[in-house]
């Protein structure tokens, strides 16, 4: 006798995504849980930071050097791949001021 049972498919919903971005809590997260389960927990989690405050693609993380980094003056200079424009960072600032006031020649300056 054949089961007349039928196997359940799950429904495909619409996936649409409204936010392209993480939140702080979700930033949170990522380090936390790169420092507890990372080798370089430490690292990895000041990485994650880096990228969120700056808007750093992953590329550009792992392309930063020693000389980009003024720890004296709170500087990072990155540059930017994909056409993008390279900057100054001044540190110092949250990330909602970073992101905020990006325009603004205290916060960054144009190379």
């Amino acid at each position: 006798m054949k089961s007349t049972s039928k196997k359940r498919t799950p429904s495909i919903v619409n996936l649409t995504v409204t936010r392209r971005y993480l939140t702080e809590r979700e930033v949170e997260r990522l380090m936390d849980c790169a420092r507890k389960y990372g080798r370089y927990g430490h690292r990895d989690a000041t990485m994650i930071l880096v990228a969120y405050r700056h808007g750093l693609r992953a590329s550009e993380v792992c392309d930063l050097q020693w000389q980009q980094i003024e720890l004296s003056e709170g500087r990072l200079h990155v540059h930017r791949v994909k056409n993008g424009i390279s900057s100054t960072w001044i540190e110092g600032r949250s990330a909602r001021e970073d992101h905020a006031g990006s325009r603004s020649p205290s916060n960054k300056t144009q190379e």
